[in-house]
């Protein structure tokens, strides 16, 4: 069974949020995502200097999954 993922790029840090459940993942330089190690808004395990590093637009779109 697949799992409904949607992802929206986040520019302003160089990760990808999953819209579905408010993980994020890291970009590599290629611009391929790192599915491997997601972190999750929800349980709070973006460090501080991920979320101050957010440009407003990003912001908006995960500040509703943070805590």
């Amino acid at each position: 069974m697949k799992k409904n993922i949607s992802l929206t790029y986040l520019d302003s840090v160089g990760s990808w949020l999953d819209e579905s459940n408010g993980n994020i993942f890291p970009a590599f330089d290629d611009g391929k995502i790192d599915l491997d190690n997601p972190i999750s808004l929800v349980e709070d395990e973006a460090t501080s200097d991920w979320w101050d590093s957010l440009n407003e637009e990003d912001m908006k779109k995960c500040y509703k999954y943070y805590g």
